[in-house]
């Protein structure tokens, strides 16, 4: 894979919502990478780029505890699917890799609704791939429409979002916690 490095390095305002205690422990350890099969940006710890609320809404909706951690993110070697280049490279190696795994004979990935397994594994297969050609991925960025349309028609959602998924935790920069106190419907 031969993309050019970029010019500068980017850093954005990124949020993340979780339990009291789970931020404790962050602070001390470090985050934790998730690793699950409906991770639509691969592997990676997800912040919502610039986006308290939906950070808020979701630690809310999945904590008794809720916090947002707010972070500096340095997007350098970032996999920018809102970039074109990046997500041409995407849909070059999606075909060659699904292509792969079913001469394998491995069963079809899950994608449907909120679940991308299909989407987690060309990216995790994509940042090995440049893993090994000493151009490692440190994180994935990406644009997603979900929720309610604005108005019967729209391309406009309720809780569309840009997303990132940090796999090096070294680009993580200046956290701080913030204790969440509205509750939301």
């Amino acid at each position: 894979m031969d993309l050019a490095r970029p010019q500068r390095s980017t850093i954005v305002l990124a949020h993340h919502g979780t339990s009291a205690s789970v931020a404790s422990h962050i602070l001390g350890e470090g985050f934790r990478s998730s690793k699950n099969e409906y991770d639509w940006l691969g592997d990676g710890t997800y912040f919502w780029e610039n986006n308290f609320s939906r950070a808020e809404a979701w630690a809310v909706q999945h904590h008794e505890d809720p916090v947002v951690i707010e972070a500096q993110i340095d997007l350098e070697d970032c996999l920018d699917l809102t970039n074109p280049k990046w997500f041409a490279l995407l849909t070059r190696y999606a075909d060659r890799i699904l292509s792969a795994r079913k001469s394998a004979g491995l069963k079809p990935l899950r994608q449907e609704g909120l679940f991308h397994g299909k989407d987690r594994f060309i990216i995790n297969k994509i940042a090995d791939e440049l893993e090994a050609s000493g151009r490692p991925l440190r994180s994935v960025r990406g644009a997603f429409s979900e929720g309610d349309p604005a108005y019967p028609g729209s391309a406009l959602f309720s809780q569309s979002h840009v997303q990132i998924a940090v796999r090096d935790p070294a680009v993580i920069q200046s956290v701080a916690v913030t204790r969440v106190r509205s509750v939301f419907p």
